[in-house]
């Protein structure tokens, strides 16, 4: 295979994909062939280059095979793939036999990028959008009342290149711990059952992130400390139905939550009548008691039970259970 030209380390603005594609009709007249299907909204040019070998035929008289890429905003490494299979066929043609044989005798017409304004907003800002910059209604950009990210490698932008891991924990703690205390006192009698884990996070997700989720469900109350012109200290982002603002869904640290609890799991907590007072009422034993399930619980999530495997909230709560009861032995 014949050496490729292009970088492929790394994702090409509109400006340098441009220049590839005219570089090659440069190297290769007689094979290529480079228009311009019309202009975005943005007034980018939607290049299309058109393969076969100008002297075994016009392009429109051979049997043609039909590539695009980067339809959608984000998906900026469909335009690397068109790059990388017009730098093949090119730099392979007269050195394989097949390449050859397909670029004499068929024709290829690839639009490297369908999405160009999209794409260059995806690939310089730290929004996403999905097919266009172009405002929308509720455009999710240069606005205050949502997330937006950091710029982590100081390059001066934010983009999909300042992703990091933001925690080496996950929902599944790295510690669990029990304790398990008891005793007596004269005719008092005390155990307890304490029930932990640390080294634990929780990422927030679905219901828990969105108060209007749906529009019709119930939420959970500390979601109205939102976002609205006249609370902009607010600890949540704006109130939004359905898919609002794509930044506010993504995995990030604001959503990153303490997942290290500590629970009072159970109690019992009982006194025994002495001997001398039962006898003469004919016991043998009588033990009042009072006993409890999960009576307490020390955490920083807050918003529901720590020990939830759903992050969104679905769950069914741990019941509460109090019990006043008494054992007598005859």
């Amino acid at each position: 295979m014949a050496p490729l030209k292009l970088d492929y380390n790394r994702y090409y603005r509109y400006h340098a994909l441009v220049e590839a594609l005219e570089n090659f009709c440069l190297e290769f007249p007689k094979l290529t062939k480079l228009y311009s299907l019309g202009k975005s909204s943005g007034g980018r040019d939607l290049w299309c280059i058109e393969l076969t070998n100008q002297e075994t035929g016009a392009a429109e008289c051979k049997p043609g095979f039909y590539l695009d890429g980067n339809t959608h905003a984000g998906e900026v490494t469909g335009s690397m793939a068109c790059l990388y299979t017009i730098d093949y066929l090119l730099h392979n043609y007269g050195e394989d036999q097949q390449v050859t044989w397909l670029l004499n005798n068929k024709s290829f017409y690839v639009i490297p990028r369908v999405s160009p304004d999209g794409a260059e907003f995806y690939l310089t800002t730290p929004y996403t959008v999905r097919s266009s910059d172009k405002e929308y209604t509720f455009p999710d950009y240069a606005d205050p009342s949502g997330l937006s990210g950091e710029d982590l490698d100081g390059d001066g932008k934010v983009n999909y290149l300042d992703q990091t891991i933001i925690s080496y924990n996950n929902g599944t703690p790295k510690i669990m711990a029990g304790l398990s205390l008891g005793g007596s006192y004269k005719n008092f009698d005390l155990a307890v059952l304490f029930q932990g884990a640390a080294k634990r996070t929780v990422m927030l997700t679905g219901r828990s992130q969105v108060l209007l989720y749906n529009g019709t469900w119930n939420n959970f109350v500390n979601l109205l400390d939102y976002w609205t012109p006249e609370n902009r200290d607010a600890t949540y982002p704006r109130a939004w139905e359905g898919q609002y603002n794509q930044n506010n869904f993504y995995n990030s640290s604001f959503w990153l939550r303490n997942g290290n609890y500590l629970r009072l799991k159970s109690i019992d907590f009982g006194y025994t009548i002495p001997n001398k007072v039962t006898k003469k009422i004919g016991l043998d034993k009588c033990r009042f008691y009072f006993s409890g399930m999960n009576l307490f619980f020390w955490d920083k999530l807050k918003m529901f039970d720590p020990e939830v495997g759903d992050t969104g909230g679905w769950y069914y709560p741990q019941q509460r259970t109090l019990n006043l009861g008494v054992n007598i032995s005859f």
